[in-house]
């Protein structure tokens, strides 16, 4: 002002979520090359400790930290989840499905499932109110050839900074597509019920979360 003193103005501002891209590690500026090392999870592009989870005869992984979750859920009659901790490895077939859902995320922001190298955006889904998110998206040959990939799971956590999760995932010799209406059936009943069993472990691990925050 005239007197020279320093006046402080607090404004509210929101930052819009931006285009979605892929996250790359700081240190170097690519995108985690997870297939060579294992499963790799970033804290704003630095690598962070997690919790990793697998259930073989589910086909599910989980990614853990203390504020935030994914969970990995794929269909058993087409895919594995082999490994334990970070060696953990995806492997399943094109023309199968990924279900992700995730928790401890910033509400009303945007959850982007990503597979590299070659980047492709698999499909993406809004943060509901409690922090949660569950998306479910196609392994097509289109999306992904046979071989090596990596699955970026990225969100924004409470903190507006990005999280990301990224797994190595095999994708196998392609199987043939079933048509008759008993395959429609047992591919719809997969999809529902392996999307149940990923809300409800991502359910389980946003309480011990929530315990653990209120401690």
């Amino acid at each position: 002002n005239a007197e020279g003193e320093e006046i402080l103005v607090d404004m509210p501002f929101t930052l819009a979520q931006g285009t979605p891209v892929p996250e790359v590690l700081r240190e170097t500026g690519d995108t985690p090359d997870a297939p060579a090392a294992g499963i790799i999870n970033t804290n704003k592009g630095d690598p962070t400790l997690t919790r990793v989870t697998s259930v073989p005869d589910q086909g599910i992984v989980s990614v853990e930290s203390d504020t935030w979750a994914f969970t990995v859920g794929i269909d058993t009659d087409t895919g594995t989840v082999d490994g334990a901790d970070t060696d953990t490895v995806i492997r399943t077939t094109s023309n199968s499905q990924v279900t992700v859902s995730g928790s401890g995320f910033m509400p009303e922001t945007r959850v982007d499932v990503w597979a590299f190298s070659d980047p492709t955006l698999l499909g993406n889904a809004t943060v509901a109110a409690d922090g949660t998110v569950s998306v479910t998206v196609a392994i097509t040959p289109q999306a992904l050839e046979v071989g090596a990939h990596t699955l970026q799971l990225q969100a924004v956590g409470q903190d507006g900074f990005i999280r990301t999760s990224n797994l190595p995932v095999e994708i196998e010799t392609t199987q043939a597509v079933t048509t008759t209406s008993d395959g429609a059936g047992t591919l719809l009943w997969w999809t529902l019920s392996i999307a149940i069993a990923v809300i409800l472990l991502a359910l389980a691990v946003t309480l011990v979360i929530r315990r653990r925050q209120t401690r």
